[in-house]
């Protein structure tokens, strides 16, 4: 699993945040392994506990592909 922070300042991570559908920042998001479909998305600061719960559901789902 990969942590990726996008720096909105930098146009070329600003452009992959586009193209991954992040209309604005911060956006959080988890993808599914070796793709760009999203799995799931939080549109503002997360509150305790949700980024946690988003990546144990994707774990939980994909943690075994590669």
């Amino acid at each position: 699993m990969n942590f990726v922070i996008l720096d909105w300042d930098m146009p070329a991570e600003k452009a992959l945040g586009f193209d991954l559908g992040f209309d604005y920042h911060p956006n959080f998001a988890t993808l599914k392994p070796n793709s760009d479909e999203t799995v799931g998305t939080l549109f503002a600061a997360p509150r305790s506990g949700e980024l946690r719960t988003m990546i144990e559901e994707l774990l939980a789902e994909h943690g075994g592909e590669s």
